[in-house]
């Protein structure tokens, strides 16, 4: 009698009856004996992933697909390994995928909650887009979850090193309150630094003023004063948005 495997712990309720049905279904054949039944199936098949990683593979014919009802994602039978063929899984952070190894390359991982798309290399994740962590100037709110307001906001944004993704703490800096042009250098710097009103100086000098006739010549400060404009330069003024 062929062995049944026990259903994965790890079973959402929302796949159960999938999985007790192909359970059952197996039983019977088994307890059939019709042989040809029980014969490796062609076709395309359809549940959740912990079906397909809980079926013996054998029990599959080459070439067969299976798609990943929770996952999005479809698979076939090459070489008597799964291998993954296309679909994209559309989940936040806290949901990533797990247990992903050399058959899963080229696995799509859509992370919600940071706007961004990951690809499985077969060892690690990489980014399909551009990665984040960079203010952007906009003329209004970019709409979307990878964006937070520059309003002194605690946040994160995603990271992948070494393939491996995380999410990284991140303060934005209150520019809402505290307008600032941004400044390039070797270094972020986590404070806004504040203006400096610019002064003028110089060497004094000293005038000669005659009073009458055979007056003592007299000294005095000359003194200018030089009226600065509030901003010298033409600017247009946005709204200042963190990438997450």
């Amino acid at each position: 009698m062929t062995a049944i495997p026990a259903i994965p712990s790890t079973t959402a309720a929302a796949n159960l009856i999938t999985v007790l049905n192909d359970r059952i279904r197996r039983i019977n054949v088994a307890l059939s004996g019709d042989a040809s039944a029980a014969a490796a199936e062609p076709g395309v098949h359809f549940g959740p992933h912990v079906l397909r990683m809980g079926r013996p593979i054998a029990e599959y014919a080459g070439g067969a697909f299976f798609f990943e009802t929770d996952r999005g994602a479809l698979y076939q039978v090459q070489n008597g390994a799964w291998a993954y063929v296309s679909g994209a899984l559309s989940a936040a952070f806290s949901g990533a995928p797990t247990g992903l190894g050399a058959g899963d390359a080229g696995f799509l991982w859509s992370v919600t909650d940071y706007a961004h798309l990951l690809r499985w290399t077969g060892t690690g994740w990489e980014f399909l887009d551009a990665a984040g962590n960079y203010i952007a100037g906009c003329a209004g709110a970019p709409g979307g979850s990878g964006w937070q307001l520059c309003d002194g906001s605690a946040t994160s944004y995603l990271q992948v090193a070494a393939g491996i993704a995380s999410a990284v703490a991140f303060t934005t800096p209150n520019l809402a309150t505290t307008a600032a042009y941004l400044k390039f250098g070797a270094g972020y710097s986590a404070s806004i630094a504040a203006a400096t009103v610019p002064t003028a100086g110089g060497a004094s000098a000293t005038a000669a003023v005659a009073s009458g006739s055979g007056a003592t010549p007299a000294s005095g400060a000359h003194v200018h004063t030089i009226a600065l404009p509030a901003d010298p330069v033409a600017n247009l003024q946005v709204v200042a948005y963190y990438r997450r």
